[in-house]
């Protein structure tokens, strides 16, 4: 939306809820702490009276999809049964959440702070230079620890993929378009992106927005220098920014020639293409940014860096360092042939030393040259960042650190010396605390990236003191939810509220569902869906759908589907397949897959398998190629039962490695069907112990064959215990050849009433050897009219035999 529209939006909203706040504090209150409970119902009072303002300000907000000729491919897992509620933009499971807005991140970033050593041009936070004139650390590359002392700083070793990477710019150059490197954290993914700007594109223009900055003018901005080139280091950080990064901005640039070159974390970019995990309940924050950045990723084939450097690069490595002298390229070198544990860029950037440096000073004594401070000075920076600040002021650290236990007898150093020590350059490399705008710091990303200790109770308050905006505050607030943190997250959310952040709303409905507090939360999705909020529009029909209200919800996810919305598409085929108005389930699960859904793709693919397994197959087929792990079975399973075994059993391996017992079994069954029973036994034994009870009864029945009638009895009685009526059919079997009659009697029953017609025959016949006729007859009558043909035969013989008595 418009700039001057959000002001104003904002302006309104502050203005009601400070006069909520100050009402609230009069009356013995706070906003955020004391008076919560009256806060937010008189906060949603402020908020759906500035309503109409809101939806004039947001009228243009949000990612419209548009039709697509490529699907994203995502990868996910669900079916179409049950209920499992998720935010995300793939969920596992069926009825979907949307999201609420722009969530948190903590994306890799290099020092980026530096100036420019160019003199660019700068424009409302896009600044621009010659390719030429600049230099690597300016547009993010990591500092290598060799630094000015041993190998050139233009030197490069080379990497498989540059080849590749080159060609796509090559292939760009004529009519522009996106070129994307993906990569773990110090991949060198930057560095390598980097290169081939350098050497395909010399003679462009880079222009590089700041994350947060106002891209809409870049378009007008680039379209003066032909082949100009955009670049994006940490894409996912300009998306979450909400400034402006859509499809639309992607299609002008592409119309502009302009070749835009982006890097991205490999777990940013898994969490754009195949959506979230598997919790009930995720950052709804994320998911506007995460439906941007699926439509722009769509079709977008990434060149992949490993962290780990191939054989080739190590040697190429190595001759380079012979060439020029290097020591420390040789040392990463081998390093990395010794332990594989972390790869050349990883000790180049001296990641792994500055977490060792880090970690060796918490039992440090300060008086002996040591820096307990320092250690727990940098943990501090380190949690906040992961609670969602991006930006660490001095006076904030020295706060946050006196949350950080630290023992008198370790005498520490003073406050000054520590922050000297976390901040200074090591190996020519980095700090852990670098430098960004403002006199401000942050954590090393790498020191980011490997921590998962829990977060101190007491930072929570220092961090929403800091915290200076309504983004900082809405992130602060789902990292509390993610760790437990409830009354925080409401605290965060409902300042993030009060400083004109929308999205939070949302959140605040789905922590009010999730506690069970339904009337809040259907009050606060209301007003979301009310201003037009996708998020509020989405998860308000999931909480009618949850309350049986099937028209409501339908008729909310019909009005997010036709603006586009991925989650509204699914939910809608969920919910015609559950009222089995199929035609109308496939027609939006075809929508959803179109716009890059694998679960969708994996529910079209399962609903045509039999009316067009050829369509069905595409389906499945491009899901699994997404590793969405049902595809991968499904598609096995599609294969297998057209008897194409040899195709279909590398998918199966394939989602058997993603943990599919469905995919075990499935195995099992295809090396049963070429008689290698062995085989079949392990694959059986696998997923019957993942718990899979088909495989159980398969396993049981193999066993029994083979002469292991105890543990066919065991395996067989689990599954019965747990309702596999086969299980229980088998086992009446076993029970039969035992002389076991009454046992194999009420397992037969079990199976008959489940419809299995051998478990009646069987019944039938047992019937008659003991000399009840009547059963006899009833359950013959029954196997026959199941289309059992001997039951049909016996039967006939049976009442001819009567006859004859008579």
């Amino acid at each position: 939306m418009g700039c001057w529209k959000l002001g104003a939006a904002t302006s309104v909203t502050v203005a009601g809820l400070g006069a909520v706040a100050a009402a609230l504090w009069i009356g013995g209150g706070t906003v955020v702490r004391d008076g919560w409970q009256e806060a937010v119902w008189a906060a949603g009072i402020a908020v759906l009276a500035v309503a109409p303002i809101w939806s004039w300000a947001l009228r243009d907000r949000g990612p419209k999809t548009q039709p697509r000729d490529k699907a994203v491919f995502n990868s996910s897992r669900g079916d179409i049964h049950g209920t499992m509620i998720q935010v995300g933009g793939d969920v596992h499971g069926d009825v979907r959440l949307g999201g609420s807005g722009n969530g948190p991140d903590h994306a890799e970033t290099g020092d980026r702070s530096r100036a420019i050593s160019a003199t660019p041009t700068t424009t409302t936070g896009i600044w621009s230079a010659p390719v030429t004139e600049i230099e690597p650390y300016d547009v993010g590359v990591h500092r290598s620890r060799s630094g000015d002392r041993g190998r050139d700083r233009g030197a490069y070793v080379a990497r498989d993929r540059d080849l590749e990477l080159r060609a796509r710019l090559q292939d760009a150059r004529p009519h522009g378009g996106l070129v994307l490197v993906v990569g773990h954290s110090t991949a060198g993914k930057t560095r390598a992106a980097w290169n081939a700007v350098r050497t395909e594109l010399a003679s462009s223009r880079l222009f590089a927005p700041a994350v947060g900055a106002d891209v809409g003018d870049l378009p007008h901005l680039v379209s003066s220098d032909t082949g100009a080139v955009v670049w994006l280091d940490d894409l996912d950080k300009h998306l979450n920014a909400d400034t402006g990064f859509d499809t639309a901005l992607i299609h002008e640039l592409r119309q502009a020639k302009a070749i835009v070159v982006a890097t991205m974390r490999t777990v940013a970019y898994d969490r754009y293409r195949q959506g979230t995990d598997t919790s009930e309940t995720v950052d709804p924050g994320e998911q506007v940014a995460i439906e941007v950045g699926r439509q722009i990723l769509r079709g977008v084939s990434p060149v992949r860096l490993e962290r780990l450097w191939s054989k080739d690069e190590l040697d190429r490595a190595t001759d380079l360092a012979e060439q020029s002298g290097d020591e420390i390229l040789p040392d990463a070198v081998q390093r990395q042939r010794a332990t594989s544990e972390h790869g050349v860029a990883e000790y180049l950037a001296a990641a792994p030393e500055l977490a060792d440096l880090w970690h060796s000073q918490r039992d440090g004594v300060g008086t002996e040259g040591g820096h307990p401070l320092g250690y727990r000075l940098v943990a501090a920076a380190v949690d906040l960042a992961r609670m969602g600040l991006e930006s660490l002021s001095e006076d904030l650290l020295r706060t946050a650190v006196g949350h950080y236990s630290l023992p008198v007898a370790q005498r520490p150093e003073a406050f000054e010396q520590a922050l000297e020590w976390a901040t200074t350059v090591r190996y020519g490399a980095s700090a852990m605390l670098v430098p960004v705008p403002a006199g401000c710091w942050r954590p090393f990303d790498y020191l980011v990236d490997i921590t998962d200790s829990p977060l101190p109770a007491a930072l929570w308050d220092t961090a929403l003191e800091y915290s200076s905006n309504a983004h900082e505050q809405f992130a602060i607030g789902w990292s509390a939810y993610h760790s437990g943190w409830h009354d925080v997250a409401r605290t965060a959310w409902m300042a993030s509220l009060i400083n004109g952040n929308v999205d939070a709303i949302v959140s605040l409905g789905l922590l009010c569902r999730e506690q069970g507090s339904v009337e809040q939360a259907e009050y606060w999705l209301e007003t979301a869906a009310d201003v037009g909020h996708p998020g509020g529009i989405i998860n308000l029909g999931v909480l009618y759908d949850e309350q049986g209200r099937d028209d409501d919800a339908e008729q909310l996810w019909c009005r997010a589907a036709q603006d586009g919305h991925i989650q509204a598409k699914h939910n809608l085929g969920v919910l015609y397949a559950r009222q089995e108005r199929l035609d109308e389930a496939e027609h939006w699960w075809r929508e959803a897959a179109i716009d890059g859904s694998t679960s969708d793709m994996n529910h079209l693919g399962t609903h045509l398998a039999h009316r067009d397994p050829g369509e069905a197959e595409h389906w499945l087929r491009q899901a699994a190629q997404n590793d969405h792990v049902d595809a991968l079975y499904n598609l096995g399973n599609l294969l297998r039962e057209q008897q194409r075994s040899s195709e279909a059993d590398p998918w199966l391996r394939h989602a058997v490695q993603a943990g599919s017992s469905d995919a075990m079994a499935a195995l099992g069954d295809l090396d049963n069907d070429k008689d290698a029973s062995e085989e079949a036994e392990h694959w059986w034994r696998q997923a019957a112990e993942a718990g899979h009870l088909s495989a159980m009864s398969n396993l049981g029945h193999l066993l029994h064959a083979h002469g292991s009638a105890q543990e066919a009895e065991y395996w067989y009685r689990i599954a019965t215990t747990r309702g596999n009526t086969t299980a229980a059919y088998n086992l009446g079997n076993l029970c039969y050849h035992q002389e076991r009659f009454d046992e194999a009697q009420q397992l037969w029953h079990v199976a008959a009433n489940d419809a299995i017609p051998e478990a009646m025959a069987n019944l039938a016949a047992l019937f008659a050897q003991l000399g009840d006729q009547h059963e006899a007859r009833r359950w013959f009558r029954k196997a026959a009219e199941a289309g059992d043909a001997q039951s049909q035969n016996a039967l006939a013989a049976l009442e001819q035999s009567e006859q004859e008595e008579f």
